[in-house]
């Protein structure tokens, strides 16, 4: 944030001087009087904030026994409609199946076939450190998810029967993903053409779950069939996409792991006490009186932020930190979406906000990122800021001596 602030004061700085700039004779006195808008265009920044804060989390988060053989792998991440998405699938092994199954002319007399299951839990499912280097108070908007079996061509469409139900860690209550109590899906084979068959999760309940950010989480899946059921199985395969639409449940400042880049620790204006720059003061009091606005294109729809600066004076409490009324100067902000996955924002600096931040000798703010309740943000691998500019509109007078 630092260089934003200071590359935008610099600008108008710069902007001043090429104003005043003139080709005429130079007279022995000079008046300058108007009120000129500046507007200086800003070049494209990739921010990797986001790519860094989730290879952050993948290090701290874990899908199952670390020794287990059916324990998740987490995939790479993919960018599923423009978001971050955390891909985990877990390979069920339908050899399994057969275990305890006895072949047709085994069976007891009276029987035409022989239904067995397994019963199987994936366990140590750790979440605790999913959205916690963000903020506290946050959730996933929705987690998708999917069961696909692939079955054998030339098989005469068998059937197998499954239903999965999840838990958290002091929570015996099951969420059921798939199925539910006494309630089993049916897989049926397309016979002779083989191939993948796939249902969905429920994504409330899966959602919960994750949400739930348990530290040993665990995942059982039930699944049912007959001989001839388990013969014609190929491969099971159970998917999970977390994709990082992030939603507030209440007023949450986003922390970005602790590592709090909106704390300045010298003067917004680049000025220091300790040694005064003349030609810095004056230029800065041409400023006085002026309006600033800052807008960006942003390519990270859903961005429901506030942007806020807190008074190096007000020393606020944590929790009135969330309260943008209490701010400093909250930005104005209108964000209207382009209809291409991006959206502009305006931020506007007051004249009076201006002067006061002029007039303190020394301004060092913090600057907040608020993330409303009910607001949404999309964290993407490849954020870029484009097509800014920065604008001053200047009530200048002043008097030149030659």
């Amino acid at each position: 944030m630092r260089w934003r602030e200071r590359a935008g004061a610099l600008a108008v700085v710069l902007a001043v001087i090429l104003a005043a700039g003139c080709q005429w004779e130079t007279p022995e006195e000079l008046r300058l009087r108007g009120t000129p808008s500046v507007a200086i265009p800003a070049g494209a920044v990739d921010v990797a904030l986001f790519e860094e804060l989730l290879d952050g989390i993948l290090e701290d988060i874990s899908f199952g026994d670390e020794d287990g053989d059916d324990s998740f792998e987490v995939g790479d991440v993919t960018e599923e409609e423009g978001l971050f998405t955390i891909r985990a699938s877990l390979g069920i092994d339908p050899d399994g199946l057969g275990l305890g199954l006895p072949d047709e002319h085994l069976l007891p007399d009276g029987y035409d076939s022989y239904e067995m299951g397994i019963v199987e839990t994936v366990r140590a499912i750790d979440l605790s450190e999913l959205l916690k280097p963000v903020s506290e108070n946050l959730e996933l908007a929705e987690v998708t998810g999917y069961l696909e079996i692939a079955f054998y061509a030339d098989n005469d469409g068998e059937e197998i029967e499954v239903r999965i139900f999840a838990k958290t860690n002091g929570d015996d209550s099951k969420r059921w993903l798939l199925g539910g109590e006494g309630v089993f899906e049916s897989f049926e084979s397309p016979g002779s053409e083989g191939g993948p068959v796939k249902k969905y999760l429920d994504p409330a309940s899966l959602t919960d779950f994750v949400n739930a950010q348990s530290e040993n989480g665990s995942i059982t899946y039930e699944l049912v069939t007959d001989a001839d059921g388990a013969d014609a199985v190929d491969s099971i395969e159970l998917v999970l996409d977390i994709p990082f639409l992030i939603e507030a449940t209440e007023n949450t400042l986003l922390n970005f792991d602790d590592d709090n880049a909106l704390e300045m620790d010298e003067d917004i204006f680049g000025r220091d006490p300790a040694d005064p720059d003349k030609d810095l003061d004056d230029l800065l009091d041409a400023l006085r009186g002026s309006s600033v606005e800052f807008s960006v294109t942003i390519n990270n729809a859903p961005f429901d932020i506030t942007l806020g600066m807190i008074h190096p004076g007000q020393n606020l409490l944590e929790n009135d930190k969330t309260d943008s009324e209490k701010w400093f100067l909250e930005f104005n902000r209108e964000s209207d979406s382009n209809g291409d996955g991006t959206q502009t924002f305006t931020l506007t600096i007051p004249p009076e906000k201006l002067d006061e931040m002029i007039d303190a000798g020394e301004f060092i703010p913090e600057f907040l990122l608020l993330l409303e309740k009910d607001g949404q943000i999309g964290i993407r691998k490849n954020l870029k800021i484009t097509g800014g500019h920065f604008r001053a509109t200047i009530d200048y007078d002043q008097t030149f001596e030659f």
